[in-house]
């Protein structure tokens, strides 16, 4: 019986790390979509900024087409967010508010990373329109997301079938 326990216990801990493993790659690959991602979102002080230029939510419906088209491109930019991210973290110490869509918010980055956002957010935005989706129709998905518990799970729901060793129950 203890050993049943044990084991039981185990399974338990290793669902459990996989489960907020899926819901940290969700967030993200949320706020890869939205760092430095000319999307509406900007990064302050560590974290996404939704500012009052950020796009109204859409009202059209997001598609699974979308969804699949959506985590398709957020998964493609998430590595190299993280390493932009490291790379003027390392230069600067911390990264300061980068909107892709407001090239004047470069101003503020050391020269010598400057570079770094901008090649990111070209990238980023070479990534989205590859994936099916505008800049626009991204950045919709991205923000309606915010308020809409269904279309995360959607999304969560997508990743896990991308990456099922994020969601796998044992």
């Amino acid at each position: 019986m203890m050993n049943s326990l044990s084991s039981q216990n185990r399974r338990n801990s290793l669902l459990s790390r996989r489960q907020s493993a899926s819901r940290w790659l969700l967030a993200g690959v949320l706020a890869g979509a939205g760092l430095l991602s000319g999307v509406a979102p900007g990064w302050q002080a560590g974290q996404l900024d939704y500012s009052s230029a950020a796009m109204a939510q859409s009202k059209k419906p997001v598609t699974a087409e979308h969804v699949a088209n959506f985590v398709r491109a957020a998964m493609a930019m998430e590595p190299k967010r993280k390493q932009a991210v490291q790379e003027i973290q390392s230069a600067m110490g911390a990264v300061p508010a980068i909107r892709c869509d407001n090239r004047s918010s470069f101003n503020e980055l050391d020269p010598k990373v400057r570079g770094v956002a901008i090649n990111y957010c070209n990238e980023s935005k070479r990534i989205v329109e590859s994936s099916g989706l505008s800049v626009e129709r991204f950045n919709e998905i991205l923000m309606a997301q915010k308020a809409d518990q269904a279309l995360r799970d959607r999304i969560q729901g997508e990743i896990c079938r991308v990456d099922s060793n994020l969601c796998r129950k044992k």
